[in-house]
């Protein structure tokens, strides 16, 4: 082999330090690259985590709801089984009560019944009312007279 020139020979060593640089620049790439894997599955392991946890709650929100759905049903079957029996009786009173002509019927003869007496008490209580009167004007005039005879003006 013949040993190579001079041009060639610097031309060789600066592809083998080009291919150093070259090798080192890879190798820096290839460890931000698993860097950034570790980073990325990371990442996805947390928010993995993240999502059971956000699962977990909201089936214990979702269980709750449920639950609250269930007394909610509970009350309301309690509240209308007492509306009913509530029903149930006014029916029974119902029932006992005089039918609505009957009734004006009744209060029809009762006020019959009550006029002559108010106009007897209307009758007493406006002569007695004179009476009143004419005792009052009495009284006045006798002090009036008292009075004239006693200071003599």
């Amino acid at each position: 082999m013949t040993e190579p020139c001079s041009f060639h020979s610097g031309i060789e060593a600066r592809l083998q330090a080009i291919c150093g640089k070259m090798d080192e620049r890879e190798k820096l790439v290839n460890e931000k690259i698993e860097s950034i894997k570790r980073e990325t599955v990371g990442q996805v392991v947390r928010a993995e985590r993240l999502v059971e946890s956000a699962k977990k709650e909201a089936d214990i929100q979702i269980e709750n709801i449920e639950k609250s759905i269930d007394t909610a049903k509970e009350e309301m079957d309690r509240r209308l089984d007492g509306m009913n029996h509530f029903q149930s009786q006014l029916n029974a009173q119902a029932v006992t009560y005089i039918p609505r002509a009957e009734f004006k019927l009744e209060i029809e003869k009762l006020i019959n019944r009550i006029l002559p007496l108010e106009s007897g008490l209307s009758y007493r209580s406006g002569s007695k009312h004179w009476t009143d009167y004419i005792i009052t004007v009495g009284i006045s005039l006798v002090v009036m007279l008292i009075i004239h005879y006693l200071f003599k003006f």
